[in-house]
């Protein structure tokens, strides 16, 4: 999540809305030698797929904003929105 907080406090102004969102979303997924695995994203609502012992399923990733948080409105160029 520290990472995610990061690369939007360096994003440039005009992609983000007066609030500070991004009008972008973003998506980790991170696994080590163990096999621990985990995902996040900027806004709520993204799952990854997992297999393991348990079976195969979609897990909730963690994330920053709440969905109702993510900008809507005129998109901005250069931009991609999902709607």
């Amino acid at each position: 999540m520290r990472v995610m907080e990061r690369v939007i406090a360096m994003t440039e102004r005009r992609l983000l809305n007066d609030r500070g969102r991004p009008y972008f979303d973003l998506d980790f997924y991170a696994i080590n030698k163990r096999g621990d695995w985990a995902g996040a994203c900027c806004y709520q609502g993204s799952r990854y797929a997992v297999a393991d012992a348990s079976g195969a399923r979609l897990v909730e990733s963690a994330y920053l904003f709440k969905r109702e948080e993510r900008p809507t409105g005129k998109p901005i160029s250069g931009t991609m929105n999902a709607r």
